[in-house]
Order: C-alpha cells, then structure tokens, then sequence
C-alpha cells in the first residue's frame, strides 16, 4: 500500500533524512568549551567629570546633613519623628495680602426651600439688582467677597473671605395687608355714613307706596282673567 503512495513514500524519507542528521550531530557535535572576552580599552571609555569649586563642597554638605537626618531617626524607634517639609514663603507674593471686606448690604426678599435644593432672592443694596443665589455662591460685583453658606425658613447666613458672619433676615412685605385694613374701614366707615345720613320715610311716603303696591296687583288680576277668558274661547 505505502508503495502506491506517493505523498507516504515523500514523508518516510524526510523522517530517516531527520534521524541521520540527528544522529550525525549527536555523535559529531561536541559544542563550545570556552568563549573568550574581549577586554576592555579604558583609555576608550568616556570620563565622568569631577565636580569642582563650591558645587563640591555644597555636594558633600548635604550629603552629610542627609545622613545626619536619617540617623536622628532610625527607621525602627518609638521615638521616631515624620519629616515636616519647611514652608516656603515668599513675603513678595500678592495673594498673601490682607483683603479688607466691608460690610454686606444686601436684603432677602424671597426664600424658596426644596426637598433637592434652596434658593434665595436678594437684592444687593448697592447696585440694586435682584438675583437669585444657592448655598456656595458668591454675591456679585463689589461684594464678591460674601458667599451664601446657609438658608433658612427666615434667615440666611453668609460667610466672607476673612472669616466673618453675617445673617440677614427675610423681609416681609405687609403694604398689601394693611392697604386691606384700610379698604375696609373705609367701607365700614361709608356705609355707616350713609346710615347715618339717610332720613327715615313719612307718614304720605308710606301710604304711596302702599297704594302702588295695591295697584300693581289689580293690573296683575285684570290681566290674569284676560289670559284665562282668551283660553275658555278656544
């Protein structure tokens, strides 16, 4: 059978192929003893340059300091202390200067409290201008300086820059109750006017009115009975 196969017959002579060579390098291959390295040229190698001057000296102080801090506190001691990085201040910096913040002068006009967040209306006293703030924002303008921390049912509290407080209560407005207070006293005050200066009618003025009452209901009568006769004719 593998005589007629021609792909069969290729494949065993690769493989007895294989098993010669393997056997040759076997047996014929000792592999490498020794390998040899070339030495090194110093004169070739690039030279490090040595510090010179103070740079020395500054290199060698604080190498030496190091050394002296980390002996002052071994690693495994009770009385080991963290290092604390020096604070570096620059007296020259204009941030660090003192910001006087005046005064607010601002009023609370509106408060509006929700279960996901609160506002309040204020109207800055200054630029008269409303605006509506959240807790952490600062007032405009010249009072930046002021920030909303709290809201209230009736009050806010501001916080400034410098670390002051200051409240302001809500302002209600009572124009429009006592103007109802007003109105109706003056109703009261009309009608009682009005009372006072109509005049109780007379003996004649009852009797005319009796007698037209009188008349009105014989014009009714008189009226009814024509209606009922017209309705017998049919």
């Amino acid at each position: 059978m593998l005589k007629n196969n021609l792909l069969g017959q290729i494949l065993l002579g690769l493989l007895i192929l294989m098993l010669l060579i393997g056997s040759l390098l076997l047996f014929f291959g000792g592999g490498i003893d020794e390998v040899e390295i070339n030495p090194e040229d110093l004169t070739k190698l690039p030279a490090i340059p040595k510090p010179v001057g103070n740079n020395q000296n500054n290199d060698l102080n604080n190498s030496k300091s190091l050394i002296a801090g980390i002996i002052a506190r071994p690693m495994f001691s009770d009385t080991r202390q963290p290092f604390v990085e020096e604070e570096v201040t620059d007296e020259n910096d204009p941030t660090k200067e003192n910001v006087v913040i005046n005064e607010i002068k601002a009023t609370v006009t509106g408060i509006v409290i929700t279960p996901e967040q609160s506002y309040a209306m204020i109207v800055d006293s200054i630029t008269n201008q409303r605006m509506t703030y959240k807790v952490g924002m600062p007032l405009e303008g010249e009072q930046g300086g002021w920030t909303l921390n709290s809201i209230e049912s009736r009050k806010v509290t501001f916080v400034s820059d410098d670390e002051k407080t200051a409240e302001l209560e809500l302002e209600l407005f009572k124009g429009s109750a006592q103007a109802g207070k007003v109105a109706g006293k003056n109703r009261r005050n009309n009608k009682n006017a009005k009372g006072q200066n109509k005049k109780p009618p007379s003996r004649k003025d009852k009797k005319k009115n009796a007698d037209d009452i009188r008349k009105k209901i014989a014009e009714r009568r008189a009226q009814m009975r024509a209606e009922a006769a017209k309705k017998n004719k049919r």
